[in-house]
């Protein structure tokens, strides 16, 4: 996830050859590792055949599925049913928690280049300074895990809920007081800064709603897998109305400055 941004926004200088040179390279590399999975990839893995290991079982999920793509079942399994967590408030509120985390994710990931040249960086800065945040959430997204599971449930000996409430707490509220900070910043060296702390906290969020996805299904894969299905369609939604959004806030603005504070004072 955050490999992939670094080495997009690493190739904003290349808008400043020929902008359209950014999208023939992603879309041609696109096409090649299709060709290149297309000639490696096995057939079958070691096991699968035995059914043994996560082969075995990846094996065993495709084959309870029929031609159609609906799963085979009978009356008796419950979860082939049409799902009876669409109403449960603890899945409304990941729904909740993923809709208003991607609000944000989507607006940095469309408009944090525009955002950082209007404070004086250049796009031969992306490279670094674009992709700096997304390398520094790298690292904390790990530390989160070691946090969720070291910290706060083996030493602290929390409850697993209260744990996943922790974590979720810092990835909401550290991103929202760094886009308040946002509002009155002036260099572009600042607000990377703040923008690698709101981006890095951000990622807790991988130990907060986005595992408790696990816990909710009991861990039953194929519950877990409509919930994230659900939870990702919902998901998209912001991706697109925080771009709407987002230009109609800067081009009805009176300046680029007063656009961006009503743009992070309201995300």
């Amino acid at each position: 996830q955050f490999v992939g941004t670094i080495c997009a926004l690493s190739c904003s200088p290349l808008a400043e050859w020929w902008w359209p040179s950014i999208f023939l390279l992603w879309g041609w590399l696109g096409f090649v590792w299709c060709l290149v999975f297309a000639a490696l990839a096995p057939a079958s893995s070691p096991g699968a055949s035995a059914g043994k290991g996560a082969a075995g079982e990846e094996l065993g999920l495709i084959s309870a599925v029929d031609g159609s793509g609906s799963p085979r079942c009978s009356a008796s399994a419950p979860r082939c049913a049409r799902p009876s967590f669409l109403a449960h408030p603890a899945f409304l509120a990941v729904c909740a928690a993923h809709f208003a985390n991607n609000w944000g994710a989507y607006l940095l990931l469309s408009w944090l280049p525009k955002y950082l040249t209007s404070l004086g960086a250049t796009l031969a800065d992306g490279s670094t300074l674009f992709s700096t945040p997304y390398a520094v959430a790298i690292v904390a997204d790990n530390v989160g895990g070691w946090v969720a599971d070291e910290v706060l449930l083996s030493r602290c000996r929390l409850k697993l809920l209260h744990a996943r409430k922790c974590m979720q707490a810092v990835a909401m509220l550290v991103p929202c007081g760094c886009f308040l900070l946002l509002c009155g910043s002036t260099s572009a060296g600042g607000a990377a800064a703040l923008l690698a702390a709101a981006i890095a906290a951000s990622s807790w969020s991988h130990a907060g709603y986005a595992a408790n996805i696990l816990d909710l299904a009991g861990g039953d894969a194929a519950t877990a897998a409509q919930m994230w299905g659900v939870v990702n369609t919902i998901g998209t939604v912001p991706g697109i109305a925080a771009n709407v959004v987002t230009g109609r806030v800067l081009a009805a603005a009176p300046t680029a400055a007063a656009g961006w504070v009503r743009v992070f004072s309201t995300g």
